[in-house]
């Protein structure tokens, strides 16, 4: 399985707080392509994470890269890495974090579409 979702999974909050704390946020499991899937597309092949609350907060504080604006949806903050997005919402102090598994390759890769 991949590196960083094994770190994220059962590291992060060790790191973050030195105590084993609790995921918020949901899963839900489709195919590869949410939006216009082609006919026959198998609707099990891929599970997507939406972390939120504390845990996506410190996920997102974890990220190195600079925080860049985007008016997708709703305007917010969204920071990225190769294969993971945190987004913050200034107005309501939100924060979410999305990502998906292939679940036959075990590749990560972003979450749902704008």
């Amino acid at each position: 399985m991949n590196r960083f979702l094994m770190t994220l999974l059962f590291l992060l909050p060790f790191h973050v707080a030195g105590e084993a704390m609790s995921l918020e946020g949901a899963y839900w499991i489709d195919g590869k392509v949410l939006i216009d899937a082609p006919d026959g597309q198998k609707n099990n092949t891929h599970m997507y994470f939406r972390l939120e609350g504390k845990t996506a907060e410190d996920l997102y504080n974890l990220i190195e890269s600079e925080p860049e604006w985007d008016e997708c949806g709703v305007d917010h903050w969204e920071k990225r890495n190769d294969k993971l997005s945190c987004e913050f919402y200034e107005k309501e102090k939100a924060y979410y974090c999305y990502f998906s598994i292939d679940i036959h390759s075990e590749e990560m890769f972003y979450g749902p579409p704008c």
